[in-house]
């Protein structure tokens, strides 16, 4: 089984419009507060060399992209 997780800011429309739309599509998903969980999102800026957001991560059984 897959699990998504967004990484989103409070303030950041385009975080906003994703959430929306995966919401009305049905996706199961997981939401991240960026300003909640600092360490994780300097930790995820700095593996995926980012710093817009929102940041989207994939997770498999065993992998994580």
């Amino acid at each position: 089984m897959f699990k998504i997780n967004v990484v989103a800011l409070k303030s950041c429309e385009l975080c906003k419009k994703l959430v929306d739309a995966s919401t009305e599509r049905g996706l199961p998903f997981s939401i991240a507060d960026a300003e909640e969980h600092s360490s994780l999102c300097d930790m995820l800026e700095v593996l995926l060399k980012a710093s817009t957001y929102p940041i989207v991560t994939f997770e498999i059984p065993q992998r994580v992209y």
